[in-house]
């Protein structure tokens, strides 16, 4: 971009300069000198609204130093401050994947119940889940103002705090990370109002026992009860008989008590309608039962289990010698007993007499071997289950069964129907080229029917 003005202002320096220097002749010569010039350009000036045209300077040459002389120093103009920050780089957040913490923080936490109450009884866990700080940090209980505290908790990764009440059932959750060295403490507010019960036991004449007292309780989802939405919880009673539970998200409850001597008594459906909420079990001294489990041809045999019918709640019978098991204390609800072995049941449905008698049938045993497998079909060990579904066993495999392709061996099995099958979890899948039927390049059939008879091996070969 030329700058006529500049050099308008050069041509009138060099006039003045050879007048003063020749006079009136060399006033010829300049009038020659200024007419042969060529003109300047004519200037265009963009408007801008709000300034003024008069205030634009005319940029000028300065005038020739003197010889000898330095020219001074020009001034300098003053600059702004510019801030010399380091330019934002991304912090990493997280260690590796299940590497050790870095740095360490502390974590105090309070809950809270939705209405601002203390939630007294709550559980607290905290996790690390990108580190391999324990997988799973230790729970703590809400104290009586719902505190819980943390000395040590990894920092810069992001840790995972979750609320439970007393039973386990979810009530919350949040997730946060920690500068290292950072205090902090954490105000959160739980989803549900929680309550207490509290439990005491005595016997006939109102004195406390030492009593081990289990809560349980179903929590509905969806207006449906699941099967993992049952839980319960036990505690033993102080000196004066009464065992406290606090932190409960739930509305209905049941107890029971199991104190020793004394018939197991328990108290089903109960609506939580005031917090706390106190419960009196009066347990009274039972007669015990003892139960004597023989095979077919009379010789003591064991079982998994014995358990009364007709009870709200599991009683368990205690194995106190081969063939033999007791009751300390039966519940006037008890209406008859059942043994379960490998997924089978036998029953008795009446409980009179001391002693009550049980014939089950003598285990047999389970020879397993197999054919040579097409390629790729490395099985790593042998499952087998009851028929109807009842009962699993897997048995894994060593190096030496595996090449000679068996035999697996599984004893003390009760007599029946089972369902053999070899497990080769890398075994590719071949799809059928018709969506009805399976082509013979199909995955080979690994399963086999077992039948199992008292004091026999049954022998079972799985061929491919």
């Amino acid at each position: 971009m030329r700058h006529p003005h500049a050099q308008t202002g050069l041509r009138r320096t060099l006039a003045l300069a050879v007048i003063g220097a020749a006079g009136a002749t060399g006033a010829a010569l300049v009038a020659s000198i200024w007419l042969s010039w060529p003109p300047a350009e004519a200037e265009t000036t963009a408007i801008v609204p709000g300034r003024s045209l008069a205030a634009t300077p005319t940029a000028t040459l300065p005038a020739p130093p003197r010889s000898g002389v330095d020219p001074p120093a020009p001034e300098l103009a003053p600059r702004p401050v510019q801030s010399l920050a380091p330019p934002a780089v991304t912090r990493p957040t997280t260690p590796p994947a299940w590497g050790a913490p870095r740095a360490f923080g502390s974590l105090d936490v309070t809950l809270l119940e939705p209405g601002g109450k203390p939630a007294v009884g709550a559980v607290i866990s905290v996790s690390a889940p990108r580190t391999t700080w324990g997988r799973q940090g230790p729970a703590v209980v809400a104290d009586e103002s719902g505190h819980a505290m943390w000395p040590a908790v990894p920092a810069e990764t992001e840790l995972q705090v979750g609320f439970t009440d007393a039973l386990g059932f979810d009530v919350g959750s949040t997730t946060l990370t920690l500068e290292p060295g950072e205090r902090r403490e954490l105000t959160q507010r739980i989803d549900a109002e929680l309550s207490a019960v509290v439990v005491r036991v005595a016997d006939g004449s109102g004195a406390g026992l030492a009593a081990q007292v289990t809560l349980q309780a179903v929590r509905s989802i969806d207006g449906k009860n699941r099967s993992d939405s049952t839980r319960s919880t036990s505690r033993l009673t102080d000196s004066s008989g009464r065992a406290a539970f606090p932190g409960l998200s739930v509305q209905r409850v049941s107890v029971w008590a199991q104190a020793e001597g004394f018939a197991p008594l328990w108290r089903d459906d109960i609506t939580l309608d005031h917090d706390p909420l106190e419960i009196a079990l009066i347990i009274e001294r039972g007669s015990g039962l003892d139960v004597q489990i023989v095979d077919d041809v009379g010789r003591p045999r064991d079982v998994d289990s014995v358990a009364l019918t007709g009870t709200p709640m599991t009683v368990l019978a205690e194995h106190v010698a081969p063939g033999w098991y007791r009751f300390v204390g039966v519940p006037r609800a008890a209406t008859g007993l059942v043994a379960s072995a490998q997924g089978r049941r036998w029953s008795v449905r009446s409980l009179a007499g001391p002693v009550v008698q049980l014939v089950v049938p003598a285990s047999g045993s389970l020879s397993v071997s197999w054919s040579e497998l097409p390629l790729s079909y490395e099985p790593n060990g042998v499952f087998i289950s009851s028929e109807p579904p009842a009962w699993g066993w897997f048995e894994p495999l060593d190096a030496a069964t595996r090449a000679a392709r068996g035999p697996v061996l599984f004893e003390n099995l009760a007599p029946g129907d089972y369902i053999v099958r070899l497990n080769c979890p890398d075994a590719p899948v071949a799809r059928s080229k018709s969506p009805d039927a399976r082509s013979p390049e199909a995955t080979p059939n690994l399963s086999a029917p077992a039948v199992v008879v008292s004091r026999q091996i049954a022998e079972v070969r799985i061929e491919p």
